[in-house]
């Protein structure tokens, strides 16, 4: 919000106005509302106002606090009685700084003279960089899971006896529990802001595919993950993957010491594991 104040050794000027809680955030897309409250001799002694919108483009921002580029003004009490309101026609940028440069022709007394007139810069200020927002993320981490991948062998149970062959029988180990490397595919349906702090509200629930790197046809995650840090993510959900079982037989021969047949099939879990974001990753190698 633009306001105006005047003294008696000079003309109406405009000074901004910064919130009790500061600046406000600009997201990629929005567009600016400019506002600019006169009063009845203001609008008189500044006929004509010229507003100019600068988009400068910056880096990415890390995320860290952001700081008003401008100190709190403090105003005299005036009058105030009409309010002007415009909204810029281009969307915001991300990674831009808004610059707004706001002037007037000044016109004393109300005077239409054109050489009585001058030009006066009523404000120019700064704003806060333009964040942007994600909508969805890659990541590689770590899960593992409910599910295990057993082995079937034969074991012999009764040593040859005579003419009696060694008896032999299918027992099944059931292995360890599945853990493996895999990449996920978050879709935000709560838009997530990673150039600012982290904040409790990232840990809301946001829906996840992943597979398994090291047998990517066999394993597949259904689930959600949710940002413990910024960047890092815990995954949970189903786990869907292909896991060793016993192929049907119509003959079981006791005295067969041959491996058992088995084929793959689908099953059900439930999986859990932490996440990184990519460039996450890269910082870590380069140390940067």
């Amino acid at each position: 919000m633009l306001k105006s104040d005047k003294t008696a050794a000079q003309p109406y000027y405009a000074v901004p106005q910064v919130p009790d809680e500061g600046l406000p955030v600009f997201y990629s897309g929005e567009q600016l509302n400019i506002e600019v409250v006169a009063s009845t001799g203001q609008i008189t002694e500044i006929p004509l106002i010229n507003i100019a919108v600068d988009l400068q483009k910056a880096d990415p921002i890390n995320a860290a606090p952001v700081r008003p580029s401008f100190q709190q003004s403090s105003l005299a009490a005036v009058n105030l009685t009409d309010t002007f309101c415009m909204t810029w026609p281009r969307k915001l940028n991300p990674d831009t700084i808004p610059k707004i440069t706001i002037t007037a022709a000044y016109a004393p007394g109300g005077t239409t003279k054109s050489d009585e007139q001058k030009t006066i810069n009523l404000v120019t200020a700064s704003f806060q960089q333009v964040h942007n927002i994600y909508r969805y993320n890659l990541a590689l981490g770590v899960v593992g899971s409910t599910l295990h991948n057993p082995s079937f062998s034969r074991v012999q149970t009764t040593l040859a006896s005579g003419g009696t062959p060694a008896q032999f029988t299918t027992v099944k180990d059931n292995g360890d529990p599945y853990v493996a490397p895999a990449l996920f595919f978050s879709a935000y349906i709560f838009k997530i802001d990673a150039e600012s702090p982290w904040t409790k509200l990232d840990l809301r629930p946001q829906p996840s595919i992943g597979f398994s790197l090291s047998s990517p046809t066999d394993n597949f995650f259904f689930g959600g993950s949710s940002e413990i840090l910024r960047n890092v993510q815990i995954v949970y959900g189903y786990h869907l993957g292909r896991v060793t079982e016993l192929a049907p037989s119509f003959v079981n021969d006791p005295t067969s010491s041959a491996a058992p047949a088995t084929q793959k099939r689908f099953h059900g879990g439930f999986f859990g594991g932490m996440t990184f974001n990519i460039d996450f990753i890269k910082g870590l190698v380069s140390g940067k």
